[in-house]
């Protein structure tokens, strides 16, 4: 599966790794093109996640957010939960009905009070929507320590389950419907 990750804090980059690991190809978006930079030069994020390989099998990386989502199957958004909105209003024409978006942002949006799911939903209202989350640390799943997660979705909606479960398996899931 080709997967993009926006995001390349310490938790988009944990997840990034994972993934890699999973046999999944990668694309890491980070809005600093600076931080692209450090990080196509020394394979790792040494601003949030030190010591962590990026794969250069496996993961690639991005400035241009257009061409980190083109092609990929499902996009994993990584970003504070106060960007949200700006990084789907500047996707949302370009994201396809077929690719799955996975949200790992944590809070509500302190404007409008509204959670993740809603701000997303805004944009992409007819894409299959999964929130991943648990209580994990970034630190931990990058160094392959067991964290329990949850990938939740709503019911009604669930025609990708089994392929997003695969793909996204790190250690433990629990399924819980909404």
């Amino acid at each position: 599966m080709k997967i993009a990750v926006l995001g390349a804090g310490s938790w988009g980059t944990a997840l990034t790794t994972v993934l890699a690991d999973n046999m999944n190809d990668i694309n890491l978006w980070s809005f600093e093109l600076d931080h692209v930079e450090e990080m196509k030069a020394t394979r790792q994020n040494e601003r949030f996640l030190e010591g962590v390989e990026l794969s250069p099998e496996r993961i690639q990386i991005f400035h241009d957010i257009q061409a980190c989502i083109s092609g990929v199957d499902l996009i994993l958004i990584a970003v504070p939960s106060q960007v949200v909105r700006n990084v789907m209003k500047s996707i949302s024409d370009k994201v396809s009905k077929d690719q799955i978006l996975v949200n790992v942002s944590k809070g509500i949006e302190m404007k409008t009070l509204k959670r993740m799911s809603e701000v997303v939903a805004e944009f992409c209202p007819e894409n299959t929507y999964v929130i991943l989350s648990g209580p994990s640390h970034a630190e931990e799943v990058a160094k392959k320590c067991q964290q329990p997660l949850f990938l939740l979705q709503r019911v009604e909606r669930r025609q990708n389950w089994y392929k997003i479960s695969l793909r996204l398996s790190i250690y433990v899931f629990i399924r819980i419907q909404m």
